[in-house]
């Protein structure tokens, strides 16, 4: 993977497509990781195309994904986290 910490972008290389994961023969990404108002939690953005890309924006016509993590396992943890039960059923 080429990554640019400068400018976080990336370039997957040696990707090959895959209709359920990503049907492109190229992937190019930027992120931005960003720390949440009481510093508990960290978000991510990331947008993904099968073309170049410098900013989030440009997700929009590929994907866009946000998550998010805890900065500190002894104030938070995702140990006992689940999705309500029928999460996965409702995607199959």
């Amino acid at each position: 993977m080429d990554v640019d910490d400068l400018l976080n972008t990336f370039k997957v290389n040696n990707w090959v497509g895959d209709d359920k994961i990503w049907p492109h023969d190229e992937m190019y990404g930027v992120y931005k990781m960003i720390d949440g108002e009481q510093q508990v939690f960290n978000f991510l953005e990331l947008a993904l195309s099968d073309k170049p890309i410098s900013k989030l924006e440009d997700g929009l016509t590929g994907r866009l994904y946000i998550g998010f993590g805890c900065k500190d396992a002894a104030v938070c943890n995702f140990a006992k986290a689940s999705p309500h039960p029928g999460f996965w059923n409702s995607r199959q």
